[in-house]
């Protein structure tokens, strides 16, 4: 047991030691990796009780038209993570659909490249799995933790720094809170982020994503396929029954509403003829959405007593579904500091905690978002010379057994 630190500055001024305004995803796990240590902490969410943990679906026969549109692919590392917080085993089984492959094409080529979990000796690369699903785990281990603060039911409107230093965040209900550590995990959109003076790089991809459940003739086979048009990217990913893919279709704005205005069976023949006819036809099994892409990163991750996690920190293109795998990278990395800070008995207010996170993710995510513009752009380019290269370099790397292990073990991290 961790005891707790003895040089704490003005702890008796603040209402709470760490304030964590979001409860999705990122702030939820990262609010959940914090139960064992001494501070006293607290959740902020806009939505009321009953909606940070959703009514659980009908796990007993899922069938392709239950699954919510919303859904990420947990890589292995994240899904171990999950499992040590106590989060994976509340989600029920039939709600994961697990992937051992990834399948990779140049819809204009020939090559194909196959990643397989052997590739690195691993059980398997992940899971696609619903965000409300993985939300409802995360709040139903937090709804066990009674010493745990909770603000929901209202947005957080303002935040000003007070004569002690902390942040005190005020809600549109007319309530505030104080707190020495203020931790953004509020989303893309994040409303504190711009109030506190965070400033962000950021620009249009000029691509709209279509998120739906579709079912298919042939089975997955527990494999996730991603086919590379010059008009984006469309990506299938395995759910659980094995006729059911969760796709994400990344379009230029014309082809998207294109693919809106069609009727449910055409969307169906679209889907079917841009995955190259590999399962066979394709039907909606559920109403389509569309996300505009915009990519954004923040300066800085951190300010004096504030910092910024997940989609507040960054958002990425979806092309390799790392998004929510990073954001929960980035919680992992501030737990871990703020572990270090009381075992170690550091104050919260020291300078060096949040840096020390900043340098942790950064760069790595830096890395990982130019990744992604690098094959954003690669195929994407009509020439003949590129398009040479990507087949030629899809077939080089298939055969080579070091950088396909390279690949998939930081797939799976």
């Amino acid at each position: 047991m961790i005891h707790t630190p003895s040089a704490q500055a003005n702890t008796q001024h603040a209402d709470t030691d760490i304030l964590i305004v979001g409860g999705g995803m990122i702030g939820a796990a990262l609010c959940l990796s914090l139960r064992t240590l001494p501070w006293r902490v607290c959740i902020a969410d806009a939505r009321l009780p009953n909606d940070t943990m959703p009514p659980a679906p009908d796990t007993a026969t899922p069938r392709s038209n239950d699954f919510d549109q919303r859904v990420s692919a947990l890589a292995l590392g994240t899904e171990r993570w999950l499992a040590e917080l106590g989060a994976w085993e509340p989600i029920p089984t039939e709600r994961l659909g697990r992937y051992d492959q990834m399948q990779v094409w140049d819809a204009e080529g020939t090559a194909i490249l196959d990643l397989s979990h052997h590739d690195a000796d691993l059980s398997h690369l992940g899971h696609i799995v619903e965000n409300r699903v993985v939300e409802a785990a995360l709040w139903q281990c937090l709804n066990t933790w009674p010493e745990l603060q909770r603000h929901l039911g209202s947005p957080a409107v303002d935040a000003q720094r007070n004569e002690h230093g902390h942040w005190v965040v005020r809600f549109k209900d007319g309530s505030q809170l104080s707190t020495r550590l203020l931790v953004m995990a509020d989303g893309a959109q994040s409303p504190l982020r711009g109030m506190l003076g965070f400033t962000t790089r950021e620009w249009d991809y000029l691509h709209h994503a279509i998120v739906a459940t579709v079912s298919h003739e042939q089975p997955h086979n527990r494999t996730a396929r991603q086919a590379f048009h010059r008009t984006g990217p469309l990506a299938f990913l395995p759910l659980p029954p094995s006729n059911t893919s969760s796709i994400v279709w990344s379009l230029v704005p014309d082809e998207a509403e294109r693919f809106l205005s069609a009727a449910p069976e055409q969307q169906g023949r679209l889907l079917t003829q841009g995955l190259g006819h590999r399962l066979g036809d394709v039907a909606m099994a559920s109403s389509v959405k569309r996300f505009p892409l915009r990519q954004r990163h923040a300066a800085d991750y951190i300010m004096p007593g504030a910092v910024l996690v997940g989609d507040a920190a960054h958002s990425i293109h979806p092309l390799a579904g790392q998004g929510a795998n990073i954001g929960l990278l980035d919680a992992q990395a501030l737990a871990a500091q703020l572990r270090r800070a009381a075992e170690q008995r550091i104050p919260l207010e020291e300078p060096l905690l949040l840096r020390a996170y900043q340098r942790a993710r950064k760069t790595d995510n830096l890395l990982t978002m130019a990744g992604m513009e690098f094959f954003q752009h690669l195929f994407t380019v009509d020439q003949p010379a590129v398009h040479w290269l990507r087949n030629n370099g899809m077939r080089w790397f298939g055969r080579c057994a070091p950088l396909r292990r390279t690949a998939v073990k930081t797939a799976a991290r």
